[in-house]
C-alpha cells in the first residue's frame, strides 16, 4: 500500500494570517540564538566589526553620492536636458549610490539592531530588510539598464573632444567621505568591543 504524496512531504511552516513579529520565525531564531552577535559570524567579533564598519560607511557614502548627483540634476535642470550626457551620467550614479545606500543600509541596520534580549525588535528589522533588499536591487537594475542603453552614445560623446581630466585637483573633495569612513570605523570598533 502506497502513501499519498502529501503524506510523504515534511510539514511546511505556513504563515498565520495576522502573525506579527513576536510570533515570527525570525523572532524565535533570534531568541534561540542567545548570541550577542548574529549567528552567521560564529562569535567572531573582528569579522562582525569589519562588516559593521563597511556596511555603515558604504550606506553613508552611497547616500552622499546619490544626494550629490540628485542635487546637481535639480540645480542644473534648466541648462541640462534629460537626454544630455551629463544628466544621464548623473542619473546613473544617483541610482548606483541609492542602491548601495539601501543594500548596505539594510545590512548595517540588521547588524546594529541585533539583540537577543529584544528578539521582537530584531525580528522587525530582519523582516524590513527582506522588503528593502528587493527595492535596492530594482534600483541597481535601473542603474544597469541606464548604463547599457547610454553606453554607445556616451562613448561617442566622450571621444569627440578628448579633454584631459585632472582628478587630483578634486582630491580635497574626499575629506568628507574620509571623515565618514573614520567615524564608521570608530563606531564599529566600539560596538564590536562592547558586545
Amino acid at each position: 500500500m502506497t502513501m499519498p504524496p502529501t503524506q510523504l512531504m515534511p510539514p511546511v511552516h505556513q504563515p498565520v494570517a495576522g502573525a506579527d513579529a513576536a510570533t515570527s520565525l525570525a523572532a524565535r531564531m533570534v531568541r534561540s540564538a542567545g548570541s550577542a552577535l548574529p549567528t552567521s559570524f560564529d562569535g567572531d567579533g573582528q569579522l562582525f566589526g569589519l562588516n559593521l564598519f563597511l556596511m555603515t560607511a558604504f550606506m553613508c557614502l552611497g547616500l552622499m553620492l546619490a544626494g550629490s548627483m540628485a542635487q546637481a540634476i535639480v540645480r542644473n535642470r534648466r541648462r541640462d536636458r534629460p537626454r544630455h550626457p551629463v544628466t544621464i551620467w548623473r542619473a546613473a550614479w544617483m541610482l548606483a549610490g541609492s542602491a548601495v545606500c539601501l543594500r548596505c543600509g539594510t545590512e548595517a541596520m540588521t547588524l546594529w539592531a541585533w539583540n537577543p534580549a529584544e528578539p521582537v525588535a530584531t525580528a522587525r528589522v530582519l523582516m524590513a530588510k527582506r522588503w528593502i533588499d528587493p527595492a535596492a536591487l530594482v534600483i541597481a537594475g535601473g542603474w544597469m539598464v541606464l548604463v547599457i542603453l547610454a553606453n554607445a552614445a556616451m562613448q561617442e560623446q566622450l571621444r569627440k573632444q578628448p579633454f584631459p581630466v585632472n582628478m587630483w585637483a578634486s582630491l580635497p573633495s574626499l575629506r568628507r567621505p574620509a571623515a565618514v569612513l573614520l567615524l564608521s570605523l570608530v563606531a564599529a570598533v566600539g560596538v564590536a568591543c562592547t558586545r
